[in-house]
């Protein structure tokens, strides 16, 4: 008898954990569900804001600039980053690495300080959030641990449009940099991969930011900004990077015979700045052009490309996402 009573109870207890375990799935399947719900709900979100046009919307644009080196995002993208923080859009400058190469004699550990500094300065005057990383200047790689820390990033900040350089660049971690933007674009919306920040319901936009190398192919501009009315303000962030734009990119300008010894280099910021973009502006002439009228004639100007790898914007849509 004590048997057959161990037994009903024993039965009773597996049948009892047997149930509490079909309601704990059905429990997970609910939420699982729910999760699926929403995360349909937030894809048409985002999609619905992206056929009406970012900038028409009522919603909270995030653009992201990732540059190599503190002062990179600047240079190709302060223009257009000034005029998006005016239409009260979010701007996040990243700088890859420290940028503690950059100086002909301060060292590094006090050159990464300087140029994180700089960079704050910079930001204070566009508005923009500036990030530094801690990879050493020169020596950044394509590893895995540095295409999940991309991840995650882009996760966090949530970008609809990211810029970056191109690949095919004079410098080693410009080349890495873009490398890693562009394995990280896909991998952002897989769920399995860097777990533990949520993955994302969309696939942000990546724009390459302008350069005059041909080889292994020219720079194809899908849109050009016209500048002029930010140029002075693009180059008084330019002008906080003093450790680049007073010291060390003169320097190299005169090793490489861009300029002599009777150059005032308190002059090359501007100079730097207003030649690059002016540069721009005559070799985008057609998408200036095309896109304001050849009444407007900009003498300084921004221009991107669009990646393959990431969200595809049509042509005809571009205009909706860059500021004039």
């Amino acid at each position: 008898m004590e048997q057959d009573g161990l037994r009903r109870y024993q039965d009773y207890r597996g049948w009892s954990r047997q149930k509490e375990q079909e309601k704990q799935s059905r429990k997970n399947r609910a939420e699982k569900t729910e999760q699926k719900k929403q995360s349909r709900k937030n894809r048409a979100e985002k999609t619905d804001i992206l056929e009406k046009g970012l900038l028409e919307s009522n919603e909270t644009v995030e653009f992201m600039v990732i540059g190599a080196h503190p002062d990179d995002c600047e240079g190709g993208c302060g223009g257009i980053a000034l005029k998006y923080i005016k239409e009260g859009s979010k701007v996040t400058f990243v700088s890859v690495t420290d940028g503690s190469a950059g100086h002909q004699t301060m060292d590094r550990k006090t050159l990464a300080n300087v140029r994180r500094e700089e960079a704050e300065r910079s930001a204070a005057v566009s508005g923009v959030k500036s990030i530094v990383l801690d990879h050493p200047d020169g020596l950044l790689e394509n590893t895995l641990a540095n295409r999940e820390e991309m991840v995650r990033l882009i996760r966090n900040i949530k970008p609809d449009i990211i810029f970056t350089h191109r690949i095919n660049d004079y410098h080693p971690d410009h080349r890495t940099t873009s490398q890693i933007v562009e394995d990280s674009s896909y991998l952002v919306m897989v769920p399995a991969v860097c777990p533990d920040v949520p993955a994302l319901d969309y696939q942000p936009a990546i724009f390459f930011i302008y350069d005059f190398f041909r080889y292994p192919y020219r720079f194809h501009p899908d849109i050009a900004v016209g500048i002029d009315d930010v140029i002075d303000q693009k180059i008084q962030m330019t002008s906080c990077h003093k450790s680049q734009y007073h010291d060390f990119l003169p320097w190299m300008a005169l090793k490489q015979g861009e300029i002599d010894s009777t150059y005032d280099i308190d002059n090359y910021a501007r100079d730097a700045i207003v030649n690059w973009d002016r540069k721009v502006a005559d070799e985008c002439r057609q998408e200036l052009d095309r896109r304001y009228g050849k009444s407007e004639t900009f003498q300084y100007a921004e221009a991107y490309e669009l990646s393959e790898y990431g969200s595809q914007i049509p042509e005809s849509e571009l205009e909706e996402y860059f500021p004039r």
